[in-house]
Order: C-alpha cells, then sequence, then structure tokens
C-alpha cells in the first residue's frame, strides 16, 4: 500500500525533538566536562588550586546546560521544520511511502 504524508503536526515534531536534543546534549555535555576537566586539570599542574576548581565547575556547567540548550534547538528545529515540510508538502506534494501490514508484530 502506497500512502504519502501531507503534514506533520509542527508541536508533536519538536516534542520528539526535545527528547532527542536532550539525549545528544547529555552525550556532547560529557564529553565537554572531560575535556574541560582534563585541560583544568593540565593547567593546575603549576599547585594553583583556582583553575582546578574552576574547571569542576566550568564541566557541571557544561553538563548542566548542554542538554538544555540541546533540548532547546530540538524543540526549534521540529517545529520550524515540521511547518516547512507542510509548506512545501502543500505545494510538491508529501514524501510517499510503502507500507505493509505485519499482523504478527501486533500480537
Amino acid at each position: 500500500m502506497k500512502y504519502e504524508l501531507r503534514n506533520i503536526d509542527p508541536v508533536s515534531a519538536g516534542k520528539l525533538l526535545i527528547v532527542v536534543g536532550t539525549v545528544v546534549g547529555l552525550v556532547v555535555g560529557f564529553l565537554f566536562m572531560v575535556v574541560i576537566w582534563a585541560v583544568g586539570g593540565i593547567a593546575g599542574l603549576d599547585g594553583t588550586t583556582g583553575s582546578i576548581l574552576a574547571s569542576l565547575m566550568l564541566g557541571i556547567v557544561a553538563l548542566i546546560g548542554t542538554p538544555i540548550v540541546g533540548a532547546l534547538v530540538g524543540f526549534l528545529t521540529g517545529y520550524l521544520g515540521g511547518g516547512v515540510y507542510n509548506f512545501f508538502a502543500n505545494w510538491y506534494g508529501g514524501v510517499v511511502m510503502d507500507l505493509e501490514e505485519n499482523p504478527e508484530q501486533f500480537d
């Protein structure tokens, strides 16, 4: 069976991409945290504790802030992307999909 996707609810797409953006933000934030802590540890080899504490705080801020930014960017991307898709799907037609029913999956 062939179906055509003519409309995407922008709010629904935005909500889905909030989750994706948050997960990606957590991974990227963790990597930022590790790099910041490593660089801060190297910078603190001269015996000062200020750079080590600063790198610890900046790493924690990166771990918390990056998922928040990822969620915001995810929602905006999903919302605007859904709206742009709907605009062009009305002009040129939507994505055609070939779907088949699988009764074993729903047992």
